[in-house]
């Protein structure tokens, strides 16, 4: 499966392009390839020997395409040269029988080739011998779209300081999107050190070049080649080899500390859904900050190795997509359902473990996600077209809604039964493509149920649930708005004998709610475990609303010194980059150019003021968080509702000192989830949530008004 990214303001990830429709031409089964690279010269040169499955006499050319970069010398079959014919633009129909073109940007730097068959026709699985050679450099650059999880990109490197390629590069022979099995030799200058998919099955070091081999007999659907001056570390677990690739500066201590998680992650996902599938699992050290997980291996920016936190959260979360993504492959032509499981099965299982009140702090941030980013404008979609995160939106989506259907269907069958058809699921589409119908089919076997209508309405349609708490004619229900969903509501209440729970099944627009009648208080779905539209009034404030903002508008403080404004435009541009943004000077500004806008107050003047006063109602936070802000010269960053409208809010940023306000304001996207944060430098010192206010989902018992 493509690389997958890893957890906040990582990059985006790097998936070749999804196209609908089977493939209409031979395809490569098998990759054979010797490459020798130049880091230096940023060069390779390479002979795959690929095996492809055109029939038998057959006298149908066979098509392939290279990145345009490398130059074909030869192909082979047997002992005889076969003609070819290279074109510029490559011809989608000679791969896809119906090619979605909307889909195809990333074939941009490709060149088709097109090789004519012998005069007696295909032997059955003919061998190609494809000689190229050429220079690779995508320089790194910033992410196409801005979300607070982008940082550089490339679709393939060979430069001084080590080699990225991927199905991106297209760096071997491409043929269409069958799977295959892989044998590479590479060579490279002593002392580099390479890293693909699968077993090493040799190392030589000489004097001058270091030859790995790798071999990956499952299917895959590319070939990677990473490789730098390595350090390498390595330890049995059970039958996986666990490696470091680390560069010579990277501590022991700390190579020894991931490789004893990973033996911890193996032994716990081996336990919970079955045994890891292939023969080794590595970290391997990039030179800039990379967070993707490959088949057996997961490559990680150097200073991300060192973040305390990683080894703990998500680097589990990398390791766990080895059963989802690319252990199963996902069928992304009808929804990408793996993102969401392995972030359930990983990031929210570890809140559940250490902390209950952890992983319901991670469902209200998930559905506040959802909020703030899917339910404005045409940005909401269903799961079955989710492809990739690209966005704020498709990542509440694709992430969010995906991790909360599969929390609702653990409650629907149960621990047991949830992690048993997990198993069954694993066991059946190891190293095979599945979908969500898959997924139906094996939870309605293991339930004993059907649930098509259960996954029909959470997978086909998109929306949430938007629930209601009414009291009719001396009767509590639970009621909600168009489109219903059939929904198990938590329904929580108190008596004197203490707080009881229950569940309320809601099919249609509501179902009743009986308490006892010595209740004092009744609330609806108290600890989020419904994917549902929240309350502005149940939730704070959050970056979030102001980030995923339609249209939002810039307001330059009145007290800002024309250095300043100038700084803070670029700020501006920053925070707003995906945004329909207005900008005006404070001097300027009219009442009716907010109407139906979120707000950016950069800069002091009469309105951040007004704003700390709105952000008063929330406690003594405000004043408090000022009165530290101005004795320690420090950046705050603030969010408060919309006076008239709590659907939009307002963002603050007063900076501590100019010279890190772009630094600040770059950062703020990866802090969305949070009301306030102060800035030390560049340096974040403080941050939090105002205090939740009183939800509509709770009542109060008593006699009927």
């Amino acid at each position: 499966m493509p690389s997958r990214p890893i957890f906040a303001f990582l990059l985006a990830l790097f998936l070749a392009p999804v196209v609908v429709g089977v493939s209409s031409a031979a395809s490569i089964v098998h990759h054979d390839v010797t490459v020798e690279i130049e880091p230096e010269q940023s060069s390779l040169a390479a002979v795959d020997i690929v095996t492809i499955d055109m029939p038998s006499g057959s006298t149908e050319p066979f098509h392939f395409l290279l990145n345009q970069a490398l130059s074909l010398g030869s192909v082979r079959l047997g002992g005889g040269f076969l003609a070819f014919e290279s074109r510029e633009r490559w011809q989608p129909r000679d791969f896809y029988e119906r090619p979605d073109y909307a889909e195809l940007g990333g074939f941009d730097m490709v060149r088709q080739h097109t090789v004519t068959a012998p005069a007696a026709g295909w032997p059955d699985q003919a061998q190609l011998a494809i000689t190229y050679q050429g220079v690779v450099v995508d320089s790194l650059r910033a992410p196409t779209v801005e979300y607070g999880r982008g940082a550089k990109e490339t679709s393939g490197l060979i430069v001084p300081q080590g080699v990225y390629l991927a199905s991106t590069s297209f760096w071997v022979p491409w043929s269409g999107e069958k799977h295959f099995s892989f044998r590479m030799e590479t060579s490279l200058p002593s002392p580099w050190r390479s890293m693909s998919q699968g077993r090493r099955v040799s190392f030589v070091e000489r004097s001058d070049r270091t030859i790995e081999v790798w071999e990956e007999n499952s299917p895959m659907q590319e070939i990677y080649l990473i490789a730098g001056p390595y350090v390498v570390r390595e330890k049995l677990y059970g039958d996986v080899m666990v490696y470091t690739y680390t560069y010579e500066n990277t501590p022991a201590d700390l190579c020894d500390k991931y490789i004893d998680a990973t033996g911890g992650y193996l032994e716990l996902y081996g336990r919970l859904l079955g045994p890891y599938p292939y023969a080794k699992f590595a970290l391997v050290e990039s030179w800039w900050q990379t967070g993707y997980g490959m088949p057996s291996f997961t490559f990680l920016g150097d200073r991300v190795i060192r973040l305390p936190f990683i080894v703990d959260t998500s680097y589990g979360h990398e390791i766990l997509h080895n059963w989802w993504g690319n252990g199963v492959f996902v069928d992304t032509a009808h929804g990408n359902w793996s993102e969401g499981l392995t972030s359930y099965n990983a990031d929210y299982l570890y809140k559940e473990l250490k902390e209950p009140r952890q992983a319901t702090g991670y469902r209200l941030n998930t559905l506040i996600g959802y909020l703030d980013f899917a339910t404005t404008g045409a940005r909401d979609f269903p799961l079955s077209e989710f492809r990739e995160r690209d966005s704020f939106h498709t990542q509440a989506v694709g992430y969010g809604k995906t991790m909360m259907v599969f929390h609702m269907l653990r409650r629907k069958v149960g621990d047991d039964a949830f992690y048993g058809a997990l198993r069954m699921f694993y066991e059946r589409y190891r190293h095979e493509t599945a979908s969500w119908a898959d997924l139906n089919t094996v939870f309605s076997e293991s339930h004993g149920q059907k649930l098509d209508a259960w996954f029909d309405q959470w997978v086909a349609r998109p929306g949430a649930a938007q629930l209601e708490l009414v009291r009719d004619g001396g009767e509590l229900h639970v009621r909600q708005q168009e489109p219903y969903f059939q929904v198990s509501v938590p329904v929580t209440y108190e008596t004197p004998a203490g707080v009881q729970s229950m569940e309320v099944a809601l099919e249609g627009e509501r179902a009743r709610i009986e308490v006892p009648e010595e209740a004092s208080w009744v609330a609806v779905d108290p600890e989020y475990n419904v994917f549902r539209r929240l309350y502005r009034e149940e939730i704070p404030p959050t970056f979030s609303q102001t980030l995923g903002a339609d249209s939002t508008l810039v307001i330059l403080g009145a007290e800002c010194d024309d250095e300043a404004r100038e700084t803070l435009v670029q700020v501006a541009g920053q925070l707003a980059r995906n945004q329909k943004m207005g900008l005006v000077a404070e001097q300027d500004y009219i009442e009716s150019m907010r109407r139906g806008r979120a707000l950016y107050l950069l800069g002091p003047g009469p309105m951040a003021r007004r704003a700390l006063e709105m952000a008063a109602v929330h406690g003594e936070q405000p004043a408090a968080i000022e009165h530290e802000r101005v004795s320690r010269n420090l950046a705050l960053c603030f969010v408060t509702r919309d006076p008239e409208n709590p659907q939009l809010a307002w963002t603050v940023f007063l900076p501590g000192d100019m010279k890190h306000a772009l630094a600040v304001g770059r950062k703020l996207p990866h802090y969305s989830k949070y009301s306030y944060l102060l800035f030390e430098g560049a340096d974040n010192v403080d941050r939090g949530l105002w205090p939740i206010p009183n939800s509509p989902l709770r009542m109060e018992l008593g006699a009927q008004p």
